[in-house]
């Protein structure tokens, strides 16, 4: 299947393509906005290119835990399989009652996936 994307007039096949909701920056405050006014990234589901958008936004998030969370740096390198992973597991994160079940050898990355997906969730 080959998808059209309408921000670069490339086109790529539906593998490369995922949905996610934090691709939005929160709004810059401009002073006319009331006390209680909070300033939040719109949720909004939007297609991401996986090999261009979503690496770049994702190293941003691991900059910011890198920052935030003291004696847990993190050194991850977001290949294709990997970013999508982070994906999935933030959209189950996302849901009321969602949890899932982690299968795979250990040191391929499940808990620092975790750790960073739980992180940008509740940003």
């Amino acid at each position: 299947a080959v998808v059209s994307t309408q921000s670069t007039g490339r086109f790529s096949s539906s593998r490369d393509i995922i949905f996610a909701d934090f691709m939005r920056e929160a709004p810059e405050p401009t002073g006319e906005e009331p006390d209680d006014a909070a300033f939040e990234a719109p949720k909004v589901y939007e297609s991401v290119d996986v090999h261009e958008e979503l690496p770049a936004k994702l190293r941003t998030f691991l900059e910011q835990y890198n920052e935030t969370v003291r004696g847990a740096l993190m050194d991850l390198v977001f290949f294709k399989d990997a970013a999508v992973h982070l994906v999935r597991i933030s959209r189950i994160l996302s849901m009321p009652i969602g949890h899932a079940m982690l299968v795979g050898v250990g040191g391929s990355g499940k808990q620092s996936l975790t750790r960073l997906a739980s992180f940008y969730r509740w940003l």
